[in-house]
């Protein structure tokens, strides 16, 4: 039944009713035994519907209950996903250190599984963490990084991200060739 509920509440959430997804995941949340695999999974997406209702410390929560379960079943796919979720919140919340090591978690994975795509996530979590930190000098080069490997892999809007992330924090440093770029 748990699992039920679950699917019910992706279904809202892909169609925007995000207070529908957060009532069924709820109660699919409710039904499941701590502990268990459904419930793991279901915290992970009542943390992914929590976010995107900026309830960034109960999402927060929800992620990293999740994560105990998937490290003690050594996921490295689903503590990819949890650890840069985890980071992002902690972004949100302007905790940028907490975010730089959460993201730096997320890229140490994947360089340790050769997963480009995972440790262009894990850069691009960096280099907007250091963003925010005043005199971070490495900044630019996680952009890059970042940059380099989304446009190898193909992933045109990742990397446009990055390009936009990186402008914008060129401005702020003042280096409007950079900015332009």
């Amino acid at each position: 039944m748990a699992r039920s509920y679950g699917r019910i509440a992706v279904l809202f959430y892909m169609y925007g009713d995000i207070d529908s997804a957060i009532n069924y995941e709820t109660r699919g949340y409710d039904l499941s035994a701590p502990g268990s695999e459904t419930y793991a999974i279901t915290a992970a997406n009542h943390s992914l519907y929590l976010r995107s209702e900026n309830r960034y410390p109960e999402a927060l929560a929800a992620a990293l209950e999740s994560l105990e379960y998937f490290e003690s079943e050594q996921d490295s796919g689903q503590i990819v996903v949890l650890t840069n979720n985890i980071g992002y919140l902690h972004f949100c919340m302007q905790r940028y250190e907490e975010a730089e090591q959460w993201h730096e978690r997320t890229l140490s994975i994947g360089r340790a599984n050769q997963d480009t795509m995972t440790q262009a996530m894990g850069l691009l979590g960096i280099a907007d963490a250091l963003a925010q930190k005043p005199g971070a000098d490495k900044t630019g080069v996680y952009y890059e990084e970042a940059f380099v490997l989304y446009d190898a892999l193909g992933m045109q809007r990742e990397a446009g991200i990055v390009l936009n992330n990186r402008g914008e924090w060129a401005l702020q440093q003042g280096d409007l060739d950079v900015a332009e770029a």
